[in-house]
């Protein structure tokens, strides 16, 4: 199953436009694993529409994740992890409404166990970094303990995600950076990595 992620992600790229790469629900594994076993027993004929699951998706995810009834953000859960699987090939769509499974045993995978999910999440960042030419400096971060050169590396990845995402429309943002700061979080758990701060200061933790 390793190899078949590996395959279908052989495309992705933070200029990538169909769907979206890490958001600030989507890099979470738990959200991940929650919401494709949504899709997966929501989905009719491997088909769903995002608009007629909406409510449903909502109160699945405030009963879930204790959020207050009626809150906002609830429906970031659900749509951005939709994107996480559109970039990922998982889900396609024409319309941005209609959406069609189209790596069923992947996302079956994925629903399986939390362990599943985190494991698709990291190739898919693995693959994005690497098909970027961002793989060697998260490299050479990871393995150095000189916080001065962490940190010009940090800087280094993040003038390459601005040059190549679709999605920094305003660099220098603290939203920008987060991009940054979501690949290092996913990365880090497997990884022992030195976390880093939405704004890419370096944390001890």
């Amino acid at each position: 199953m390793i190899n078949k992620i590996r395959t279908i992600l052989s495309n992705v790229s933070l200029s990538k436009e169909s769907g979206k790469y890490l958001s600030d629900k989507s890099y979470g594994f738990d959200t991940t694993y929650f919401i494709a076993k949504f899709i997966v027993h929501n989905a009719q004929n491997r088909r769903f529409n995002k608009g007629e699951l909406r409510e449903k998706a909502i109160k699945y995810i405030e009963d879930l994740f204790k959020l207050t009834k009626g809150t906002s953000g609830a429906v970031n859960y659900y749509r951005e992890t939709i994107n996480l699987l559109t970039f990922a090939n998982i889900l396609t769509t024409d319309n941005k409404k209609d959406y069609f499974i189209s790596q069923p045993d992947i996302l079956d995978y994925i629903s399986k166990q939390p362990e599943n999910a985190y494991i698709f999440l990291y190739i898919l960042t693995y693959m994005t970094i690497k098909n970027d030419g961002v793989l060697p400096y998260i490299e050479k971060y990871t393995f150095s303990n000189d916080l001065e050169e962490k940190e010009k590396l940090i800087s280094q990845i993040y003038d390459i995600f601005v040059k190549k995402s679709v999605s920094i429309q305003t660099p220098g943002s603290n939203w920008s950076k987060q991009l940054v700061e979501y690949t290092i979080k996913v990365l880090g758990f497997a990884n022992s990595m030195n976390s880093i701060t939405r704004t890419l200061n370096i944390k001890e933790d």
